[in-house]
């Protein structure tokens, strides 16, 4: 297992898969803000499919359970052998709104675009139920792990809508509207990025295309990107309801 974490470009591809030069700001503001050491914390991914997070968090030292609604193991067990965290990491079927675990006892809990998959045939907005479920499990002082797709600008919405087969039923979250949806946790990192690299066809191409959005987010405001990404912390003394 890897004592030391180093977010080569390999172990950023194992964790995120698409659109990595993007996604791996989520990595760097995790990094600049967790504990470096998460030796003896138990941790939930929610939505993990291939368990990228998972991996992350237990290169860490976090014992995590890997969940999806059904078990993510037959596709996520690979990644975790390869990198010897296997002893670290269970799996589980999880359903994101009725979380398995008691009040106050995860440490951790991360999820990558999962809350705008929630609502499904015009059911009511499941997300701030599923927050309210992770408040609930997380113990006071444990930290949520978010990144999250946004609608991003008019442009982003209609390419999704015409080129991505989830694009009809997904809902994009909001840059303005994440910091009261993440409401009571405590927001310790929020940052918003990408506007032209998802219009990549290909790993490489959208490789080159962050690096522009890189130029372009000096220009421009949070509200027209397309990936939000935040460390937020369960308070230490949790107010009764």
């Amino acid at each position: 297992m890897m004592s030391n974490l180093h977010l080569s470009p390999s172990l950023q591809r194992a964790i995120l898969e698409w659109d990595v030069q993007t996604w791996s700001h989520a990595l760097y503001l995790w990094e600049n803000h967790l504990p470096h050491n998460l030796k003896g914390l138990k941790g939930l991914e929610i939505g993990a499919r291939r368990g990228g997070l998972s991996l992350y968090l237990a290169i860490k030292g976090a014992h995590m359970i890997c969940s999806d609604l059904h078990s993510p193991e037959a596709a996520a067990s690979p990644l975790h052998q390869r990198y010897q965290v296997e002893s670290h990491v269970s799996y589980q079927a999880v359903n994101a709104l009725a979380l398995p675990f008691p009040d106050q006892s995860l440490d951790l809990i991360a999820c990558k675009s999962v809350l705008g998959g929630l609502k499904r045939n015009n059911q009511a907005d499941l997300k701030q139920m599923a927050l309210r479920e992770i408040q609930r499990v997380l113990k006071p002082g444990g930290y949520l792990l978010l990144a999250e797709n946004l609608a991003g600008s008019q442009a982003h919405l209609f390419l999704r809508q015409r080129f991505q087969a989830w694009g009809h039923y997904w809902e994009y979250l909001t840059w303005d509207n994440l910091p009261d949806l993440l409401k009571p946790l405590e927001i310790i990192a929020l940052e918003a990025h990408g506007i032209t690299a998802l219009l990549g066809r290909n790993e490489q191409q959208r490789h080159w295309l962050a690096q522009l959005d890189q130029r372009l987010e000096i220009l421009t405001p949070p509200q027209v990107r397309y990936m939000a990404c935040a460390l937020a912390r369960q308070p230490q003394e949790l107010k009764v309801q």
